[in-house]
């Protein structure tokens, strides 16, 4: 019996180490890429509306900027888009804007409506002063949505397709792609960014995209809508849900070996 009380020691000290070794998983962090479906039914409350569209983001290797892209179809009188903190069914505030604001009741559009590279400089409300990397863990949180805004000026709105000014197309933003396993870049908050155009939230020169503040119409080709990946650990982790099922098939495994010892090491008394 002396033996089997080291053996299940042991198997404590494996099975805590395996527990911890899954529970530190990185979050996706610099390098990773993020979408968002839009849709009418996504807003809270759900609108009615024929609109559609999705937003992509892209993590620069170093953390410290973002580059990002908007697209919508069927959608008339946009006046503004941005990122809002708050989790799927939930109100929350601004945090980085991702169109130019323009007058109400500026008529239909559809194609790329914002595009650019943000750093920290543009962050708004209580990400206001922040690192990047501040928002990218809100990003990895599911903690975050885009939220297009539309409007014609009128006093009261109709809260109908192209006058619904608390937002007509909404998304929660989600990991895509998480950055290579070997990814040296780190997301610290006194890291120096990068010199980027933040003043209209252009695109970066090698980019062969307009910049912001330049609205594509109709002529370009719809984004078709990507669906929404496969829901991710809560930790952020990101390398799937083999790697996070690991430490509990290995404990499943340990105490079948360490049930049968004792049954043996009883039958033998």
């Amino acid at each position: 019996m002396g033996k089997l009380r080291v053996l299940l020691l042991a198997l404590v000290g494996m099975v805590l180490l395996l527990w911890s070794g899954g529970a530190t998983t990185l979050a996706a962090g610099p390098g990773a890429s993020y979408t968002a479906p839009l849709s009418s039914g996504e807003e809270v409350p759900p609108r009615t509306s024929p609109a559609s569209g999705q937003a992509t983001f892209q993590v620069s290797a170093d953390g410290q900027s973002l580059t990002y892209s908007v697209t919508v179809q069927n959608i008339a009188n946009v006046t503004g888009g941005h990122i809002h903190l708050g989790a799927k069914g939930a109100n929350g505030d601004i945090v980085l804007p991702l169109l130019p604001t323009v007058p109400p009741a500026g008529g239909p559009k559809s194609g790329v409506v914002g595009q650019g590279t943000a750093t920290a400089a543009q962050l708004v409300g209580p990400l206001q002063g922040r690192p990047l990397a501040d928002l990218v863990a809100q990003l990895d949180a599911g903690n975050a949505y885009v939220n297009i805004h539309t409007g014609t000026g009128v006093t009261p709105a109709t809260l109908q397709p192209g006058d619904i000014p608390p937002g007509e197309l909404r998304g929660q933003i989600v990991l895509t792609t998480a950055p290579a396993a070997g990814a040296t870049a780190t997301r610290a908050a006194g890291a120096t960014a990068p010199a980027v155009a933040t003043a209209t939230q252009a695109p970066t020169t090698t980019a062969p995209a307009p910049p912001a503040t330049q609205v594509v119409t109709a002529t370009v080709p719809p984004t078709v809508p990507a669906p929404p990946p496969t829901a991710l650990p809560s930790t952020g982790g990101g390398y799937g849900m083999l790697a996070s099922m690991l430490p509990w098939l290995a404990l499943a495994a340990l105490l079948t070996f360490a049930l049968g010892l004792a049954f043996r090491a009883r039958r033998r008394a």
